[in-house]
Formats: structure tokens, C-alpha cells, sequence
């Protein structure tokens, strides 16, 4: 981060806030519920009518914990098989051992 920050040309003792999370991961409990409400454009309307208060609570309501949703080993595992040459050659274009990310 110190180096991100010195070739921005910022203060590098700057310390951000990740406090807050922006565009993380949903996954709705209901799938197909929510994708015909979409459709519907009443996502949209209920973004706008709802209480800010209202709207964690709307929000939980409607999906998962972002952290709920894991991978099975045997995904994993397929999912690297699968993308193990571009995992190659992005090691070659960023002159990194990403070896660790294969095991």
C-alpha cells in the first residue's frame, strides 16, 4: 500500500478507511423470486420508497452474507485445472510466481 501510495504522490503515513465495502458479492436467497421482480422493475421502485432505515434490513431480508457462500475443494480444484494457463501467462506478464494460487 506504501508503494501504491508514494507513486500516487500521496503522504504515504496516509491511513484510508476500509471501513466500508463497496460492490460486494450478493447472492439472493431466493433466485428466481428475484430475478422475475427485476424483470418487473420493482427493484428499482423499492430502492426508491424504502426508508433508508429500512434498507439493511430489506437488504438481509433479500440475500446471503457475502461470506456464505464457499467453494467445495473439488470446485477448486476444477476451477484451477481450468484456468491454469491463464494463471500461467499472467505470471509471465507480471513477472510473479503465483505458484501458490496452483496448490
Amino acid at each position: 500500500m506504501r508503494e501504491v501510495l508514494e507513486f500516487l504522490g500521496v503522504e504515504s503515513s496516509f491511513v484510508p478507511d476500509t471501513s466500508r465495502r463497496y460492490n460486494e458479492p450478493r447472492i439472493a436467497k431466493a433466485v428466481k423470486s428475484i430475478q422475475m421482480i427485476r424483470r418487473l422493475g420493482v427493484i428499482n421502485s423499492l430502492h426508491r420508497i424504502t426508508p433508508t432505515p429500512l434498507k439493511a434490513l430489506v437488504h438481509s431480508a433479500i440475500y446471503k452474507p457475502s461470506g456464505s457462500v464457499t467453494m467445495t475443494p473439488d470446485d477448486r480444484a476444477l476451477m484451477l485445472d481450468f484456468y491454469r494457463h491463464d494463471i500461467r501467462r499472467l505470471e509471465a506478464i507480471l513477472n510473479r510466481d503465483l505458484s501458490g494460487w496452483l496448490a
